[in-house]
Order: C-alpha cells, then sequence, then structure tokens
C-alpha cells in the first residue's frame, strides 16, 4: 500500500505508545519504574510503530530496465581455444518484481 494509506495508523500507534507511558510515568512511584525504563519503552513503541509503518509500503521496481548499450568486450582464457571478441548486442534486463520492504 502507499505510505500515505498507513500513515493515520502510525498516528494512532504513536498516540497509544505515548498514552501509555503517561499512564505509566504517573504510576512510576508505584510500579519502581526510572525514567531510563520508562524511555526505553517509548523506544521500543516507537520503533515497533515505525516500523511496521515502513513495511507496509509497496515497492514497484516493474517500470526500472538496466540496459548495456552495445555491444560488450569479452575474452575467453586458460585454453587453447581462447577468444576475444563482442557480444552481438546490447543486454537489456526488465525487472520484474512488486513486493515489500521487509
Amino acid at each position: 500500500m502507499p505510505l500515505a494509506t498507513a500513515k493515520p495508523t502510525l498516528e494512532i500507534e504513536i498516540y497509544g505508545v505515548l498514552m501509555q507511558l503517561q499512564a505509566e510515568a504517573a504510576a512510576a512511584g508505584e510500579k519502581g519504574l526510572s525514567a531510563s525504563e520508562i524511555n526505553q519503552k517509548l523506544a521500543k513503541g516507537l520503533t515497533d510503530a515505525i516500523h511496521s509503518y515502513a513495511t507496509q509500503a509497496a515497492v514497484d521496481i516493474t517500470s526500472i530496465v538496466s540496459a548495456v548499450a552495445g555491444a560488450v568486450p569479452v575474452a575467453t582464457a586458460g585454453s587453447p581455444a581462447a577468444h576475444v571478441g563482442t557480444t552481438t548486442g546490447p543486454i537489456v534486463t526488465q525487472h520484474a518484481g512488486f513486493g515489500s520492504l521487509k
């Protein structure tokens, strides 16, 4: 999916992480959580939300074409029948692929 479609979900997930940590910070004295532990939970929550967002991207590389124009020089070696020459035409590679980031 386009990342713009996933953006509202990212916002909801980040808001959820912040609200959860706000509640935990209020009760930190009772739970014995330090500021460092709360920050670590914040970093983990944000990382998970951003990773989920980024991996929803649909990547389409079908329109990419690689080409080597003209003949390509080639040489073989190591035998009595060693040859030097060129290919008979350009090399064109059509990339096929539609996937997601991992």
